[in-house]
């Protein structure tokens, strides 16, 4: 079934999240002081790692990780999402 999940991320530079292989990220926000994900997932089919970087402006890239999903401030800082 296709639904929307949100995804709680913590503010580090990489992590792993846990969700179908038919993820496909929709936007990045502050809720509750915490960055967090949604993305539209079909949970018939089988969670698979997905490797997510958070990176601050002004910080180094990772070569890797092409596929922007947003950008949020938190903090006074502000923080690039990418898969």
């Amino acid at each position: 079934m296709k639904t929307i999940h949100k995804f709680p991320l913590a503010t580090t530079d990489l992590q792993v999240i846990y969700a179908p292989t038919t993820f496909k990220p929709l936007c990045v926000q502050v809720q509750n002081d915490r960055i967090t994900l949604w993305a539209e997932v079909d949970t018939d089919q089988p969670n698979t790692e997905w490797d997510i970087a958070i990176v601050g402006t002004g910080h180094n890239m990772y070569a890797t990780y092409t596929n922007y999903i947003g950008t949020v401030q938190l903090d006074g800082l502000v923080w690039h999402i990418y898969y």
